[in-house]
């Protein structure tokens, strides 16, 4: 059954909708009605109809009178010896009259135009040849090969763009098909002209839309360095019942804006798909979300996010696309390091007396380097990512991220985060800053701190085994001492045993 309805181009998009459902059938399986005003008429095949090897006429206006024949004809031959040809051939053809657009690149035959085409008085139209697309095959035991062209050839779905006369008067209008590859089926789906004589149509005017989700807003709510880190939030369709899904895509904010024709071209990875609700959709994107060049969605890329709606095939025959969301980049933080511990291992009154030694962030690849900070244990409290961020250099000291673990002794010349020399006497706190590498993540993270540490002066060395050899180590910090048993142990400066056992 076709549906004939007449689009009133001031009436609100909602009532068109409802004007644009009612249809008449006729013997020919098309049906026509007089307009009410001047404005659109739209016809819808339905269901869409398959002329492989056969024909279809089309009656614009429903007066009774073919406009246009849609053809589709060729044959195939199996021969002996492994010889086999084919060859099959599409066209629009026009009736007394009447007119089809040419493309450029021919300069014959009907153009396969994409949506939004004009069509209309300034164009190239040709009342001799609707050619569309051919295809050609030829095999035999010896090899073969095949051929296909024609402006129709391996496009999919388009418009043919047509003029076409009632009574004295030039109308123009459009006719929405599909040629299959290797052009072995062709099918028609819709048409369209314009009531008033010698106005321009664009390709795909007047084909019911699904309604579009509005007020798009994306935001970055978490830390997993991919999509789930992105929330995307729209008020649903006015009217849900024209979209049969929503499908949610990420867009380099960098590239051109998205169109609907690119939209709709996407494959399954590149959006993320969602029933109507009934209601408006706060959601995240998988991990795995890819955006529209099929990269998966990282921290550091600006993105904007588009929401298609899908038509639901009976109130709606076409997709619409939403505008694009606000402007969002994903930040995720470096990975933290751990178990932060502090040593008194000498006897200097400076920062050579501590120790400090910490765990590597368990996914160091966003650790672009670790930086060790000392708090006066008073001011430890109120010390924060924010805080630490704002130390400047000279008042921390640096690690390079190595994959193992850091013990690491603090120069004569450091200094607390406030720029005051370390000493003893004074209660201490150690924190470390894992700074963002800036490609895999983008914000700095601060561990845990220590327990406070006071570093103490002592006046001697106890005494050891006598008998032992005695040695400074390579730093001069550390006393090696060794008894007639073979047993060895190193002594700080400030008189603890580090470490002992048999040699």
């Amino acid at each position: 059954m076709a549906k004939n309805t007449n689009s009133d181009h001031q009436l609100p998009e909602s009532i068109q909708k409802r004007l644009q459902q009612y249809a008449l059938i006729t013997g020919a399986g098309l049906a026509a009605a007089a307009p009410a005003k001047a404005g659109i008429i739209y016809t819808d095949v339905d269901p869409d109809v398959d002329v492989s090897l056969s024909n279809f006429s089309i009656d614009m206006n429903g007066d009774g009178i073919t406009d246009f024949t849609l053809r589709h004809y060729g044959y195939s031959y199996m021969g002996t010896f492994g010889f086999s040809s084919a060859f099959r051939t599409a066209r629009l053809d026009a009736g007394l009259g009447n007119q089809v657009m040419m493309p450029p690149l021919y300069g014959y035959g009907a153009a396969a135009l994409n949506y939004g085409t004009p069509i209309g008085p300034s164009g190239a139209f040709s009342p001799f040849s609707g050619f569309m697309a051919s295809y050609f095959m030829f095999y035999s035991s010896y090899g073969g090969f095949s051929s296909s062209y024609g402006p129709w050839s391996g496009v999919g779905e388009r418009y043919a763009g047509v003029s076409f006369q009632i009574g004295p008067n030039i109308h123009y209008g459009w006719i929405r098909m599909e040629v299959g590859s290797g052009i072995n089926q062709v099918t028609i789906k819709d048409f369209a002209y314009d009531d008033v004589p010698n106005t321009p149509i664009n390709a795909g005017d007047a084909t019911p839309a699904a309604f579009k989700a509005t007020m798009l807003m994306a935001d970055d709510i978490a830390d997993a360095g991919d999509a789930t880190d992105l929330e995307l939030s729209f008020t649903m369709a006015d009217d849900e019942a024209t979209v049969g899904e929503y499908r949610m895509i990420v867009h380099k904010a960098s590239a051109d804006p998205l169109l609907l024709a690119d939209a709709e071209a996407l494959p399954a990875a590149r959006y993320t798909a969602m029933a109507p609700t009934g209601s408006d959709v706060i959601t995240t994107f998988p991990g795995t979300a890819q955006d529209t060049d099929g990269d998966l969605v990282i921290p550091g890329v600006a993105y904007r996010c588009y929401v298609m709606s899908t038509p639901d095939g009976v109130l709606a025959l076409r997709a619409a696309l939403s505008d694009p969301s606000n402007e969002v980049t994903l930040l995720a933080n470096a990975s933290p390091a751990s178990n932060v511990q502090a040593t008194d291992v000498a006897n200097t009154n400076s920062g050579e007396d501590m120790q400090v030694s910490f765990d590597p962030a368990p996914f160091e690849s966003s650790v672009g380097e670790y930086r060790i900070m000392v708090v006066e244990t008073a001011d430890a409290p109120g010390f924060n990512l924010a805080a630490a961020n704002a130390v400047v250099a000279g008042n921390y000291t640096q690690v390079a991220p190595s994959g193992a673990s850091v013990n690491v002794l603090l120069p004569t010349s450091a200094k607390t985060v406030d720029g005051t020399f370390i000493e003893s006497g004074t209660p201490y706190t150690i924190f470390v800053l894992s700074v963002a590498d800036g490609t895999v993540a983008q914000s700095n993270v601060l561990s845990t701190s220590t327990f406070g540490i006071t570093l103490e002066l002592t006046s001697s060395l106890p005494g050891f085994a006598e008998g032992g050899p005695k040695a400074w180590t390579a730093e001069g910090r550390l006393f090696w001492t060794s008894d007639h048993g073979g047993e060895y142990r190193f002594i700080g400066l400030d008189g603890r045993v580090i470490d002992q056992g048999q040699y």
